[in-house]
């Protein structure tokens, strides 16, 4: 991989996150792939 010092950071600033937080960033980003997969077929 590529910066894994820079990965390995993103990471634990991750797990410092609220649950609820990840569960939001997480809901967005499925829902963000969904309808470019929509747009895509």
């Amino acid at each position: 991989m590529l910066f894994p010092n820079k990965w390995r950071n993103y990471l634990q600033q991750m797990v410092e996150q609220p649950v609820n937080q990840l569960r939001s960033i997480g809901g967005t980003l499925v829902t963000i792939g969904l309808v470019s997969l929509f747009f895509l077929i």
